[in-house]
This record gives structure tokens, sequence and C-alpha cells, in this order.
């Protein structure tokens, strides 16, 4: 197995909402990416400024993070609850995936990228 870099993808996330994002996950001939060699997934989001900063939001494979086997589209969906904890108006994310194959184990971060919060007035619910 080989990887490349991570593709730098920003986010404009609003603050108190539900959100998803969906991407496309493809094999060099653009066919669908087997979505079942992926055993984990972790998402995090962070604040810009501070690596060390605590995570505010970390979305995995069990929540948050789905993968479709069909197409090969992975989601990332947060509920309003979790949008509201995002508290800065610049921060980042990305995401690890854990992939198993015939070939062994690679853990590939595909994803990297700044995030813009829009901040929300009226909390939803």
């Amino acid at each position: 197995m080989s990887s490349v870099d991570a593709v730098k993808y920003n986010l404009k996330i609003e603050q108190g909402a539900d959100w998803s994002k969906d991407w496309l996950l493809a094999n060099v001939d653009d066919t669908p990416y087997p979505v079942a060699n992926i055993t984990a997934a972790v998402c995090q989001f962070k604040q810009f400024a501070s690596p060390d900063s605590a995570v505010a939001v970390e979305l995995t494979k069990d929540s948050g993070i789905v993968f479709d086997a069909d197409t090969g589209k992975m989601t990332l969906q947060m509920s309003v609850d979790q949008t509201w904890l995002l508290k800065h108006n610049k921060m980042v994310y990305d995401i690890l995936l854990t992939i198993e194959d015939d070939d062994g184990t690679l853990v590939y971060k595909p994803l990297r990228g700044d995030v813009q919060v829009v901040f929300g007035v009226t909390r939803n619910g």
C-alpha cells in the first residue's frame, strides 16, 4: 500500500445547525473505493491557532462518519449540539482512515483543512 499527501479542503460550518459534507472516495481509475476495507475513521476539529488545543468535536466511524459501500461516498455529519461546540471562528480539521487489505494496514490522512465557523445567534431546540 502507498499513500499520498492529504488534500487540503476548507470547510464552512454554521454554528448551532445540523451539518454534513460528502466526499466520493475513488480509485485512480474512478471506480468507487472499497470502503469495506476502512476499519477505523476519525475526524477531529480543533482551534486553529493552537495545535495543542483540546479537541472541540470528534467524529468516528461509529458516530458521525458514514460510508456508502455502493458509491464509495464518505459523509461527515454533526448535530446541532456538536456544531454549537465550535467556539472559534477559525478551526482546523483532519481525517484519519485505517485501511486493511491483503497488502497490510495503512493509516491514511486523505483530507485536512481550515474551518470557518459562522457563529449562530439563535440556538435550535
